[in-house]
């Protein structure tokens, strides 16, 4: 093999110095063999080899103390806003829904916080309903347990009520049936007896009513009422009585005035009183019927002249089956239970309401709503 022929065979030919690096590049130009020689000293590279060396340790603690920098303010960029989602978590679960999370951000926890935001409001109407639902059934229980209280002492009241008409019916008719001295006078003592069987009765009736009442108390509607018409149709109802014990009414009321109630039960309020005032009245007194004016409401006055109340009545009468007359004579009037409704129907419909001595006579007063004002 020529020589030639061994440069074709080994084009590049690479040699190493001990202080730097060298490369022979063969050419053959127009058959004739040229080298190509390239030297390059590789003491840079040593030197800055050793000062990287030398530097090294330097570096990596530089790295790691940048690392750590880097690190920590990412990390609090992360775990600020987590540590807000956590205590607004925690309030939630406290049923705290004043502490709002106040985060501007368009990423994923700002759609997060946005999140929490709008269940806190949601769950924060929520419980509000549900508040205010428990404190309607509880303002319902309470009532529920106030008339089953008043239902137990009327009652018990009746009970005590039918325990002396009992007995002396009892006692009248064995001593008819037996011709017991006195009692043999028989159509006497029936009379008496049937007299008797009448109290009971009205007792009973009594009783009915109450039931009655009970059951338009659970739903009260209210409507707008004119006062005087119903005054008038009222007057007019108890117009025998009025008779009878010769009361003069003065009904001082003016046309247009009024009222937003539920009609039944005023009707029923207005009744009462106004037949207790006619059955204990003095003989020819007078009835006097106003309305006044009192901010959004009217303050409805019925003053019966010549007729007074110790303080002890004044209170006392509204208790079912308390009369004036300490022998609770029936023969001057009801069973006592008339002034007993009223309290009732008053409470029910949330009226204040009073009775108190004036120079004039007693008045009750019962304040109920303007219509014009609801």
């Amino acid at each position: 093999m020529n020589y030639r022929e061994r440069i074709l065979a080994n084009p590049e030919h690479i040699e190493g110095f001990s202080d730097g690096y060298a490369r022979t590049i063969p050419i053959l130009i127009e058959e004739q063999p040229f080298y190509l020689y390239v030297n390059a000293s590789l003491q840079p590279v040593s030197e800055a080899t050793e000062a990287l060396f030398l530097f090294l340790p330097y570096i990596i603690v530089f790295a790691i103390v940048l690392s750590v920098g880097f690190a920590y303010v990412f990390s609090r960029q992360i775990t600020k806003p987590l540590l807000q989602l956590n205590q607004s978590a925690q309030s939630l679960a406290q049923l705290n829904f004043t502490d709002k999370i106040d985060m501007n951000r368009s990423d994923e926890i700002g759609e997060l916080s946005q999140s929490i935001n709008h269940m806190s409001g949601n769950l924060e109407q929520s419980m509000e309903r549900l508040q205010s639902a428990n404190e309607q059934l509880q303002t319902d229980i309470e009532k529920e347990r106030a008339i089953e209280e008043k239902r137990r002492e009327y009652f018990s009241a009746v009970s005590h009520e039918l325990k002396s008409p009992i007995t002396i019916l009892k006692g009248q008719l064995e001593g008819m049936l037996h011709e017991i001295g006195p009692y043999k006078d028989r159509d006497v003592y029936l009379a008496k007896s049937i007299q008797t069987t009448e109290e009971m009765e009205s007792l009973l009736q009594n009783m009915m009513k109450l039931s009655k009442l009970e059951r338009s108390l659970t739903s009260i509607e209210r409507q707008n009422i004119h006062l005087n018409s119903l005054i008038n149709q009222t007057l007019a109802r108890l117009e025998y009585f009025q008779l009878e014990r010769e009361i003069t009414v003065d009904s001082q009321l003016e046309d247009d005035v009024w009222v937003q109630s539920n009609e039944e039960l005023l009707s029923r309020i207005m009744y009462n009183v106004i037949h207790n005032g006619f059955m204990y009245s003095p003989q020819g007194e007078w009835m006097v019927i106003r309305a006044e004016k009192v901010s959004n409401a009217y303050d409805i006055s019925i003053v019966n002249t010549g007729a007074t109340l110790s303080d002890k009545d004044l209170t006392a009468v509204f208790a079912p089956f308390y009369r004036v007359e300490k022998s609770r004579n029936k023969n001057s009037g009801g069973s006592g239970v008339g002034l007993y409704l009223v309290q009732q129907m008053a409470e029910a419909l949330s009226y204040p309401y009073k009775l108190e001595n004036t120079d004039a006579g007693v008045r009750f007063t019962l304040t109920v709503p303007d219509a014009k004002k609801n």
